[in-house]
């Protein structure tokens, strides 16, 4: 039984449709998939007005794949998609190679 989670989080913003997407993938201490959520939504800048105080910039963090290909697949969502104990197929290779 792992005794603690790595939670990995990436955001896109996908400017030709107004939109963005958010990826997070949780796993355990060992490595093992625990799950991972697709967040897609809509109207970025009505969202983003709500934060005045806030900054989006862009930090290059390779090592987040998993959640990064979450994020990038959102966009073809129309709602939140969950996967508990099953890897999605966009993420599916990520995680057998940090597994390995």
């Amino acid at each position: 039984m792992d005794k603690s989670l790595k939670i990995n989080i990436d955001a896109t913003i996908f400017k030709e449709v107004n939109k963005f997407g958010v990826g997070i993938c949780i796993k355990g201490d060992q490595g093992s998939f625990v799950s991972a959520k697709s967040l897609p939504f809509d109207d970025y800048p009505a969202l983003l007005s709500n934060f005045s105080n806030s900054v989006v910039s862009f930090i290059k963090k390779p090592t987040n794949s998993v959640a990064h290909s979450l994020t990038r697949a959102s966009i073809s969502y129309a709602c939140i998609q969950v996967f508990f104990n099953h890897i999605f197929s966009c993420i599916f290779h990520h995680i057998i190679n940090e597994m390995s």
